[in-house]
């Protein structure tokens, strides 16, 4: 018995008339009727809020922290979603693993840059991932996103800085990031 392979979750993007609310009550009805399943790599702290909030919306996840089994795992999923959260030698290896499995398969990646801009570490593996596997979707606090894109944005933990809200477009338009990205962020 071999494993199924599935294809990446497909938004409804509908068209002009049709208003954002009527696309995103048709991609959460179109969501739970697909059941898609989600790989996570992701910390200790956030992974039972993850499980249960994408089991909310209607997908399937599966969290895995064997680097062993993440190319076949990623053939089974429709997304990929990594969580800075924890960041180790171990982790920095797994998540690049997946992401490369993700990138190969062209399933959409989602990066959580937990941390980024509170050190030099955490800042230097967001930049370089980011930079490397052009994730679909990022998503964090506002420092956590300039930090990645400007120089100077500082994180405290997981909480936001003081920053200008303003300076994210600009930040996060140059010319050498995808077209495609949606970033997500809250102002705390």
């Amino acid at each position: 018995c071999g494993t199924a392979e599935t294809k990446p979750f497909e938004p409804d993007r509908g068209n002009a008339r049709g208003g954002k609310m009527m696309n995103i009550n048709q991609n959460l009805a179109n969501l739970r009727t697909q059941r898609p399943v989600v790989l996570n790599i992701t910390n200790s702290v956030a992974m039972d809020f993850s499980a249960n909030a994408l089991l909310a919306l209607g997908a399937s996840p599966i969290m895995s922290a064997d680097i062993r089994e993440i190319p076949e795992l990623v053939n089974i999923t429709s997304a990929v979603v990594i969580n800075m959260g924890t960041i180790s030698p171990e982790w920095s290896t797994l998540a690049e693993t997946a992401a490369m499995a993700a990138r190969k398969s062209g399933r959409p990646l989602v990066f959580d840059p937990v941390g980024s801009g509170a050190t030099s570490l955490r800042t230097g593996f967001a930049r370089e991932f980011a930079k490397r596997y052009a994730p679909e979707v990022i998503r964090g606090n506002l420092t956590e996103i300039l930090s990645i894109f400007e120089d100077g944005a500082k994180t405290r933990g997981v909480d936001a800085g003081p920053v200008d809200a303003a300076s994210l477009p600009a930040a996060t338009s140059s010319a050498d990031q995808p077209q495609n990205r949606v970033i997500s962020y809250s102002v705390q």
